[in-house]
């Protein structure tokens, strides 16, 4: 009896063993698969302040005051203000300054290639919905991952984490699904990745390409050295490669964004349709993109040939014109009789202008239908085929009394 007991107190124990074991295993294995890179975390100093905080942090990691850099605290190029809150476009602005080099700026990544960017050691800087409600957008620095989730220095006040309904502050954990749910904001899996330690002998040239107006992303091509380069446009993209000499850079955008019966969007690259330009021993060029919105001036009119329908810019003033009078032809049964004195008269114009002047100037900011109003006069043309009708009755009278006169006559 005290022998089986003793056995039964060996089998918890084993099996106690085996489950701490696997416990512990288990636990181990979760710590030993998380790899974390060392960012130093800075909170941010304002509710506006996110992405500021995040190229801080990033920049210290980086070593900022090494060879061919020297950091120091001032990130106006991020124009960060209050009402403004982050802006990804400006983020790569703080390091290409410092000269360090970008992967990728502005692009669509993946949940791997955050993984893989930890494993390279380099740093993402992510814009995020702030929470689930999707408000206000957010920057995060990706530092590092599991195999259920990420890493993230979220600069938002941890003692207020509440309010984004998730853990903020250093090395907070996010999961692979709540992170894609967030991730998907205003421009999607965008990232801002740069390269650890990486200065580039000769320097970096950069182009910075401006985008004021444009309603969405805007495609471009860059031609750099013969080798052609695609982006994606939003606002402003920061583009660098290495050079040594001067070269020629030719950005080219398309002609028409979209384009309907009233309605067409240009966009133009300092205001012409192709760009060219070459430099040598400058560092920063920038090319500015604006989407140029045109709108269409229908006119109808019976008569005249109306001058002034067309495409104008908006803004644009417009001038529109037709004769005050026409003459008109006349028709009987088919017949063509020519001008016999009948005309139409302008007397108005409608539809989104009302105006009684045959030629007028309109400004144009929206689709516009003008509609030219005429009064025809066709009292000569009747007064004259009145004495031409009468003219042939008398003449078919005075035959039909002949005919009648020579018939009694027998």
């Amino acid at each position: 009896m005290k022998d089986m007991e003793n056995n039964k107190f060996i089998i918890f124990l084993l099996c106690f063993s085996l489950i701490s074991s696997n416990s512990f295993s288990f636990a181990f294995a979760s710590i030993y698969e998380s790899k974390i890179l060392p960012v130093p975390y800075y909170e941010q100093e304002s509710d506006w302040g996110c992405a500021e905080a995040c190229v801080k942090m990033a920049l210290y990691y980086l070593g900022a005051n090494s060879p061919y850099s020297t950091f120091n605290p001032d990130l106006s190029s991020l124009n960060m203000k209050k009402g403004i809150g982050t802006v990804m476009y400006n983020t790569p602005l703080p390091f290409w300054e410092r000269g360090f080099r970008l992967v990728f700026q502005n692009r669509p990544l993946t949940l791997l290639n955050l993984k893989d960017n930890v494993d390279q050691g380099w740093l993402t800087i992510i814009m995020i919905w702030f929470n689930q409600y999707k408000v206000a957008q957010h920057s995060v620095v990706v530092i590092g991952y599991n195999s259920t989730g990420f890493f993230i220095h979220d600069p938002w006040y941890s003692y207020r984490s509440h309010e984004a309904f998730r853990q903020t502050g250093p090395a907070s954990y996010i999961s692979k699904e709540e992170l894609a749910f967030l991730w998907d904001c205003e421009y999607p899996y965008w990232g801002t990745v740069i390269i650890k330690n990486v200065f580039s002998t000769p320097p970096i040239y950069s182009c910075t390409i401006s985008a004021s107006g444009i309603s969405k992303e805007l495609p471009i091509t860059m031609d750099v050295d013969s080798k052609t380069k695609h982006y994606m446009l939003a606002r402003e993209t920061v583009l660098q490669f290495e050079i040594g000499s001067a070269h020629t850079i030719t950005v080219e955008s398309p002609v028409k964004g979209e384009q309907n019966d009233t309605v067409r969007v240009e966009y133009k690259c300092d205001y012409n349709r192709f760009s060219t330009k070459s430099w040598g021993e400058t560092t920063q060029n920038r090319f500015l993109y604006y989407e140029d919105v045109d709108y269409y001036l229908r006119i109808n009119s019976s008569y005249s040939d109306p001058k002034g329908e067309g495409w104008y810019n908006e803004g644009e003033v417009a001038s529109i014109y037709v004769e005050p009078s026409v003459s008109l032809n006349t028709s009987i049964m088919g017949l063509k009789l020519g001008n016999l004195g009948a005309f139409a008269t302008f007397e108005k114009w409608s539809g989104n202008i009302e105006s009684k002047n045959h030629e007028i100037s309109v400004t144009v900011n929206q689709p516009m239908m003008m509609n030219a109003i005429w009064k025809e006069d066709h009292s000569k043309p009747n007064m004259i085929m009145f004495f031409i009708s009468g003219v042939f009755s008398a003449i078919i009278a005075s035959i039909s009394l002949i005919i009648v006169r020579k018939y009694r006559s027998r």
